[in-house]
């Protein structure tokens, strides 16, 4: 994964405020419901943000689809690097071990995709990106970031996107090791985001 900061930003995504770790579950007890039921019974609820809990548009999932760019990518954590360049002082590359020394989280958020489905209150565990950009020193005219992962999917986000304070480089997932079909060894979560089904591995 690479992630290369630059002085311009081209919006390629709509932000919503999502639910943090302190909002109760509005889904328990919504398995035998039908997608509208699941739907209605998050009508009028707000997030911890005060925002809509589902946005518009969006439909509750109990899954988690796999919907991703292009092959599924297998990486070996023996090869996988964290590459950081661009607009910063001095490049650095970080090793499977490297990153998985640095400081790690769990957190609540919820996962909505461009696709229109959400999933809800799922617990996501990694680095924050704050731990990793301790690590370099941007120059002054970095605005943004364009984020590459294997199999050449990119995405971009502001830095101010980026810096939010639960945005995580993420490996596992309620739990668990992420898959390769969601991303594994490690994506990009961008809780704030409306999102693609993941920023895989690169």
């Amino acid at each position: 994964m690479q992630i290369f900061f630059v002085a311009y930003f081209v919006s390629l995504s709509y932000k919503f405020y999502l639910a943090r770790p302190k909002c109760p579950n509005l889904l328990q007890g919504v398995k035998g419901m039908s997608l509208f039921e699941r739907d209605s019974a998050l009508k009028g609820k707000r997030n911890a943000f005060g925002k809509d809990k589902l946005p518009a548009g969006q439909h509750v999932t109990l899954k988690f689809p796999v919907l991703t760019y292009g092959a599924t990518q297998y990486i070996d954590t023996k090869t996988w690097q964290l590459k950081l360049n661009g607009l910063v002082e001095q490049p650095l590359t970080l090793t499977w071990e490297d990153f998985m020394a640095l400081p790690q989280v769990t957190i609540t958020a919820d996962f909505h995709c461009v696709t229109r489905w959400s999933m809800l209150d799922k617990t996501w565990t990694g680095v924050p990106i704050a731990e990793v950009l301790k690590l370099v020193q941007l120059k002054p005219d970095a605005k943004a970031v364009m984020v590459h992962c294997y199999g050449g999917y990119t995405t971009n986000l502001t830095l101010d996107a980026l810096c939010d304070d639960d945005v995580l480089l993420c490996h596992s997932w309620e739990g668990k090791p992420l898959t390769p079909e969601h991303g594994a060894p490690c994506r990009l979560l961008v809780p704030k985001t409306l999102c693609m089904e993941k920023v895989p591995s690169g």
